[in-house]
């Protein structure tokens, strides 16, 4: 079993604040500082609000000597916005989020939608889920699902 969540969670929240103050930034997100937490926080004030979850490490192939040689993880995000253009900010979020997982990391995209956001219906909600398979060895992504 391989523990990459530590570091997805740190790179993904350095690539988020980098974006922003990069000058390609669209101006939705231009000086927005986006909170990063494992979990969601009804309480919480301060939108845009992502959450990353690990919701999968299991166990994918082994070696001759039943030595596990890789995993194969399912990681869930959740984007959460409330302001008048939360549309267009989880939109841009989700792509600066896709552009870290997918194309920085090599995990695939399973899905990217948008979904109700059952306990404040004005808060605007996009939901993506990313999956792969990882060497436990060297940490490589070696095949997608």
């Amino acid at each position: 079993m391989i523990n990459v969540y530590p570091q997805i969670f740190l790179e993904l929240e350095k690539h988020i604040q980098d974006f922003i103050q990069n000058k390609k930034c669209p101006a939705c997100l231009s000086g927005k500082k986006v909170k990063l937490r494992p979990d969601y926080d009804r309480n919480s004030t301060q939108f845009p609000h992502i959450t990353i979850a690990e919701k999968g490490n299991v166990f994918a192939d082994k070696e001759l000597d039943n030595q596990e040689k890789h995993s194969s993880l399912v990681f869930d995000i959740n984007i959460y916005d409330n302001s008048k253009n939360r549309m267009e900010i989880c939109s841009a979020l989700a792509i600066v989020v896709n552009q870290y997982m997918s194309e920085t990391m090599g995990f695939n995209r399973v899905v990217s939608e948008p979904m109700p956001n059952l306990l404040d219906a004005t808060i605007y909600r996009v939901f993506q889920r990313y999956d792969c398979i990882i060497d436990n060895e060297t940490g490589l992504i070696t095949k997608r699902i």
